[in-house]
């Protein structure tokens, strides 16, 4: 049973071998869980007092929430949503709102070095795929060619590092381009009974950037999704008394 309309605890304390007194204490509202320490983002508390489990969910497009992470870049703090993009950035969210019917279309007069575009999901995710959706109209059409790069975004000395995980042979005429994110995962032992690799059906990914090699008349994006196994459990591990 996820909630319950009242929160009852029953404090019992032995007085004397003959018998014993009860207290009950009732907690009808959140301010009284104030007093309380629970680890942050276990319980969701409503506003009559009771409580539930926080949900996590399974099977997200991390693309649809990533404006509600954020995480730091050197000394600032940044959100997800569009990370980079050089041409015709005022239409640059359309590949981020869930509206397929809306794009990005990157300006014919720009060259062609300044028609990439990258997203930031806020924070890094498990995936294992990445959607690129075009669109389909009479002045907007599908990349032709194209090569698709993620990263974990870990910043190291030589800065964040991208890995391609898709690059068009033929020209792209699909308007739904899927990548899936199946790795090798090289062991650290060897021997004869020993597994020295295995396949994974996802990676960490936490950007995203579509760069075109070629400029196509109409050329267009509508949106980018992102399937990740689930929410990122380790956020808010040390605010909930983890390490």
């Amino acid at each position: 049973m996820k909630k319950f309309a009242a929160i009852r605890l029953l404090l019992v304390a032995t007085l004397c071998a003959a018998g014993a007194q009860s207290d009950e204490l009732r907690l009808s509202s959140p301010a009284d869980w104030q007093t309380w320490t629970i680890p942050k983002g276990t319980l969701e508390i409503a506003d009559d007092g009771s409580i539930s489990l926080a949900w996590m969910r399974r099977n997200i497009n991390a693309v649809a929430d990533a404006a509600e992470f954020s995480h730091s870049e050197g000394k600032k703090q940044v959100f997800g949503g569009i990370r980079e993009v050089n041409s015709n950035p005022q239409d640059a969210a359309n590949i981020i709102d869930q509206d397929p019917s809306t794009w990005w279309q990157p300006s014919v007069d720009d060259p062609l070095e300044d028609w990439w575009i990258e997203i930031d999901l806020g924070r890094p995710v498990l995936a294992h795929k990445v959607r690129f959706i075009f669109p389909d109209a009479l002045d907007a059409k599908p990349f032709r060619n194209f090569t698709a790069y993620i990263s974990n975004g870990v910043d190291t000395r030589y800065g964040v590092t991208y890995h391609p995980v898709a690059v068009t042979t033929t020209p792209n005429v699909e308007r739904v381009f899927e990548v899936d994110l199946k790795r090798i995962e090289l062991g650290l032992a060897s021997g004869e009974h020993l597994i020295e690799q295995d396949t994974l059906d996802f990676n960490l990914v936490h950007h995203v950037r579509l760069v075109p090699t070629e400029k196509n008349p109409g050329a267009a994006l509508a949106e980018i999704e992102v399937d990740a196994l689930g929410d990122n459990l380790a956020i808010g591990t040390g605010e909930r008394g983890g390490a």
